[in-house]
């Protein structure tokens, strides 16, 4: 039996960016919010030198060894009546929120309130400029199929399943489950939202060397910086965007297997 799942979304990352005008002022803005992070005594803050240099500074925000945020501050060109105008801006960035490492977890919602908290208090403006939207459920990856149901745009879609009608292999990453299909990476970049379907405690094994202990499978909707150029931010925005996509429980794997091959041919 097809049991139809009802999705309640958490946040997992979120993006803030502070545009400027004035490069020193910028800088000085930039050393107040790391002073007053310093203060909270949360997180240990270290320069990405890699990432780093004369035009653009990381500052990676750590805690248990592990990178919960980050602060950039960088330059951007736009050009307005022929001339090339500098745009400065910080930005901040909360990287996976919910990790199901309780301290690192409480670490990095207190942190994401404490500067939220700081920017209003401040009269900061910012605007978001990536935003993912999270469901979680307790059961393996291999019961589960998620299908967007609102295609209103000119995307492609995979087909649901391992191997498509020749044989390939549908998606290139082995527990992580793309529902749009882009031909570049490119195009991934320059569209509104983009959807996965993964494992999450397979994840968080392979990137943080930690086991949750129980099976824990994640339908992840990535809201990218174009989405906030057209949208406006708000709860009501981004439970309508959830509601793009369905996502669909299975006991038993035949019935799984006759849906997808449904699917695929409605869909082909």
């Amino acid at each position: 039996m097809i049991k139809n799942i009802n999705i309640d979304g958490i946040v997992d990352s979120v993006k803030f960016r502070i545009n400027f005008v004035d490069k020193n002022y910028r800088n000085k803005v930039a050393d107040d919010i790391i002073d007053f992070i310093r203060s909270t005594k949360l997180v240990h803050i270290k320069t990405d030198e890699k990432a780093s240099n004369e035009f653009c500074q990381v500052q990676k925000l750590r805690s248990s060894n592990t990178t919960i945020a980050s602060i950039t501050t960088s330059t951007f060109c736009t050009t307005h009546d022929f001339q090339n105008i500098n745009n400065y801006y910080i930005a901040i960035a909360f990287q996976g929120l919910v990790r199901y490492q309780k301290n690192l977890d409480y670490r990095s919602e207190l942190l994401l309130k404490y500067i939220t908290a700081y920017l209003n208090t401040n009269k900061i403006p910012f605007i978001i400029t990536q935003f993912d939207i999270s469901t979680d459920i307790e059961c393996p990856l291999e019961n589960l199929v998620a299908v967007c149901v609102n295609r209103k745009s000119r995307k492609k879609y995979h087909y649901l399943g391992k191997y498509d009608e020749n044989g390939a292999i549908i998606q290139k990453n082995e527990g992580t489950y793309e529902v749009e299909r882009f031909e570049s990476k490119e195009k991934r970049n320059n569209v509104m939202k983009l959807a996965y379907l993964y494992d999450k405690r397979r994840k968080e094994i392979m990137m943080a060397n930690y086991n949750i202990g129980y099976e824990v499978s994640r339908l992840e909707i990535k809201l990218q910086s174009r989405f906030f150029l057209q949208k406006e931010v708000s709860v009501r925005t981004f439970i309508e965007e959830l509601k793009d996509y369905k996502l669909f429980y299975f006991k038993d794997m035949t019935e799984k297997d006759e849906f997808i091959r449904r699917y695929n041919k409605a869909n082909s």
